[in-house]
């Protein structure tokens, strides 16, 4: 076995089998095996590993964002506060919301009411009453009877509710609560996080050339000519300061 295969074989052990393994000592996957695997408690478990897997990896992720931000050298001293905490900001919503939506969009009472309000017409008495009639007229569907048919559709039925919830969960988390809601809320917190994060730090102090003295009444005409006036006062300043610099070096020299 070369080394590459032996890295991939001890990897794939510690990180795939041994964690694996360790999942299903517990006691809730024990509860969920023990049951068929289109049961309500096997679906749930798959639908909380796929939304648990997810968190997980959007918690790490959000830790390396926030990291890299406050260590990366091409992003401004003075800003690399508020896009660690826009980081922050983006990673803590995310994480949330995918819960939060978890939470609501997976309880029996939403579902009933999504599946009914999207699907419902699909299964209604109306729908199997057209389907058992066309069955009826395909060759060697004529002795199918009511009962047979109508559990058989049930049966499906079930199956389509368990897909859809696990489904629908999985959207509304990731694709609703992640990429449609964090977005809109993420930006106006991020100032709320960088004030946070800069609660410690010493106040700095602004140079004076680079205090912003707009003043939005004033005109351009006004301020160009604000601005044509500064050098010819220092320029009318400066001689002053240097006569009155040099009639003092001379008083020590004056004969008496």
């Amino acid at each position: 076995m070369s080394g590459i295969q032996q890295v991939g074989t001890t990897l794939s052990t510690y990180l795939v089998r041994k964690p694996l393994q360790a999942l299903s000592k517990t006691s809730l996957v024990k509860k969920a095996t023990q049951k068929s695997w289109s049961s309500d408690d096997c679906q749930k478990l798959l639908t909380g590993i796929g939304i648990g897997s997810v968190v997980l990896k959007d918690g790490f992720g959000c830790y390396l964002y926030v990291k890299q931000s406050l260590n990366n050298k091409k992003i401004p001293e003075d800003k690399r506060k508020f896009v660690a905490a826009l980081d922050l900001t983006n990673g803590g919503l995310m994480i949330a919301l995918q819960l939060l939506m978890y939470a609501t969009i997976s309880r029996p009472v939403v579902q009933s009411k999504m599946f009914k309000g999207l699907c419902g017409k699909y299964v209604d008495r109306a729908a199997k009453k057209g389907y058992y009639a066309i069955m009826k007229k395909q060759e060697g569907m004529g002795e199918m009877s009511g009962k047979v048919f109508h559990e058989s559709v049930d049966e499906f039925t079930g199956s389509a509710r368990k897909a859809f919830g696990h489904l629908s969960t999985l959207i509304a988390s990731t694709i609703i609560g992640k990429r449609v809601l964090v977005p809109f809320i993420a930006t106006p917190l991020a100032d709320k996080a960088k004030a946070w994060m800069a609660r410690n730090d010493k106040p700095v102090t602004t140079h004076p050339e680079t205090v912003n003295t707009y003043n939005p009444e004033m005109s351009a005409a006004d301020a160009a000519k604000k601005e044509q006036a500064k050098p010819a006062e220092q320029t009318n300043n400066q001689p002053q300061m240097a006569s009155e610099h040099n009639s003092n070096l001379l008083d020590k020299y004056k004969k008496i």
